[in-house]
């Protein structure tokens, strides 16, 4: 099985990180750009609601406590 990171880097994937934690953001966005085509991080569920419709990224990694809304607010 194939890791997440391999799976990025084949299929050169658009990642949008919805985190209000700065620090591991940016730790995730470090991580990913090596091998995705484009990270982009929000760090509110308003902003990210925006950028899933807008961007319509491959992936989402979504902090499931954010404040005013919480990521199950933002899947729904």
């Amino acid at each position: 099985m194939k890791s997440i990171a391999e799976t990025i880097k084949q299929a050169q994937l658009t990642v949008l990180i919805i985190e209000d934690d700065e620090m591991f953001a940016n730790l995730l966005k470090k991580w990913i750009e090596e091998d995705a085509t484009r990270v982009d991080i929000v760090d509110s569920a308003e902003r990210g609601t925006f950028l899933v419709t807008s961007l319509k990224p491959d992936i989402i990694l979504l902090d499931n406590n954010l404040p005013k809304l919480s990521g199950r607010d933002v899947i729904e």
